[in-house]
């Protein structure tokens, strides 16, 4: 996803929904397909076939229109940015793919936000992940 203006970072963004009592393993796995990412070289067809078709079911509409051009213009784009998508897509390589995940994600840090009753969680468990910091639902909604 490109970043929300032009020149600004972007973050890569993953969810898992899982019960209460799962929360440990949900991690442990998110966590494993960030930092080794499964090398299926074999799928770069359908993955361009994936992105090619996103991109064209992902058109605005009329209504959302004059919306979405002035967010393509504050993302830096002069025209549709699928025209360039497009392209890169075609011309996309599973190389391309693992040497992009290996500098841009792979060895980064990782921020969870987990929500859900900690009274259903191994809190000890789910430490061996980093610091946890408790946050009141009521201060969420200030």
């Amino acid at each position: 996803m490109p970043p929300l203006l032009a020149g600004k970072p972007t973050d890569f963004t993953g969810y898992v929904g899982t019960q209460a009592d799962k929360t440990t393993e949900a991690l442990t796995v998110f966590t494993d397909l960030i930092h080794a990412m499964p090398q299926k070289q074999e799928r770069i067809d359908m993955v361009k076939q994936y992105l090619t078709l996103s991109a064209v079911t992902k058109r605005p509409g009329f209504r959302n229109l004059s919306q979405t051009v002035v967010k393509w213009q504050q993302q830096g784009y002069g025209e549709d940015p699928l025209k360039h998508k497009m392209e890169k897509y075609k011309a996309l390589t599973f190389e391309d793919i693992t040497s992009f995940y290996s500098k841009h994600l792979q060895n980064k840090a990782i921020v969870y936000s987990i929500v859900g009753n900690p009274k259903k969680m191994n809190l000890a468990e789910i430490g061996k992940f980093g610091k946890i910091t408790k946050i009141k639902e009521d201060s969420l909604f200030n």
